[in-house]
């Protein structure tokens, strides 16, 4: 196995409250201008503050831009409470909160998420390796947002979290024995063997990757691979609604939302959730859909990159 020194953490500073926030905060009865313009920033929100903004961010008779940057104010507070030590359940809960039913469009926010999963991970945790995993591809489907030196260092850190999240999710299946280590040694060689090729076009080391890889392969795989436009993809299926039985060229995989590395080249897919379901050819390719969406109701398909 890859022995991997852990990954420094960048800095993901909390922004402070813009003024238009703080304001509406105001208006809304959480306290003070002058308290609600700096307090935030340093964790500094009363108890009573800081519930008046988590009311008000789940009061869904306020319009969602409303609920969004009152939200943000809290999140602020509860973001600078937990880097200065403080508990941090309070930011976990109203970020998870904040993605499930106001916004999850910035991706500067979403990374700063998923790297304080990262941070704080039990390596022997499956099912926190699956949030993980689930955070960072959702980051990296909003990699647009970012550009020039930004783009390519939040990038290179995104594929070395999934790269080094999906291995430690593999080692502890093989360790325990479960019936998943097949599966999950499969996303961690496409995971590492993603992160290989980015660092190696950008010229930067890539023992690192191509250790992870490794370990979870052959030499002669991760050789074959690096560079080359026919290294398996994963792709992510989702239905609606959720928990729909998954066929691969005949063979059940699992049931929605799931992920599944596949070969490049023609696949059958089929989702069946009581009487409905789907049957698609799809092309599974570097340039090809990652993602496909069934809607049941509606039978609509919808691929996506």
């Amino acid at each position: 196995m890859a022995k991997v020194e852990p990954l420094a953490p960048p800095v993901v500073e909390p922004p402070a409250p813009l003024a238009e926030e703080v304001a509406l905060a105001a208006l809304e009865g959480c306290g003070p201008m002058a308290a609600l313009e700096l307090a935030p920033v340093q964790g500094g929100l009363g108890a009573a503050e800081a519930a008046c903004l988590g009311e008000a961010m789940r009061d869904t008779s306020l319009r969602q831009t409303e609920r969004d940057k009152l939200g943000r104010v809290r999140l602020v507070n509860d973001h600078a409470v937990c880097l200065g030590g403080g508990d941090c359940s309070a930011h976990e809960t109203t970020q998870r909160y904040f993605f499930a039913e106001v916004d999850r469009s910035d991706a500067e926010m979403l990374y700063g998420w998923t790297r304080y999963l990262y941070d704080h991970r039990d390596p022997n945790d499956l099912d926190a390796a699956q949030d993980l995993l689930l955070w960072s591809d959702r980051t990296l489907e909003l990699k647009a947002q970012w550009e020039s030196v930004r783009h390519v260092e939040r990038v290179d850190s995104l594929l070395h979290v999934r790269a080094r999240v999906a291995y430690e999710r593999w080692a502890r299946a093989e360790t325990l024995a479960d019936d998943r280590a097949e599966k999950y040694r499969m996303r961690a060689q496409a995971d590492a063997i993603e992160w290989l090729n980015y660092r190696r076009q950008l010229g930067r080391d890539d023992s690192e990757p191509r250790g992870l890889c490794v370990s979870v392969t052959s030499e002669s795989v991760c050789d074959r691979f690096a560079d080359d436009d026919q290294a398996p993809i994963e792709l992510t299926l989702v239905s609606v609604p959720l928990g729909a039985q998954v066929l691969v060229d005949g063979e059940a995989v699992g049931k929605t939302p799931m992920t599944h590395v596949l070969s490049v080249e023609r696949h059958a897919i089929r989702m069946e959730k009581g009487e409905d379901f789907v049957e698609k050819q799809i092309s599974v390719g570097v340039d090809e859909p990652i993602r496909y969406t069934w809607r049941a109701k509606d039978a609509s398909w919808t691929p996506g990159y």
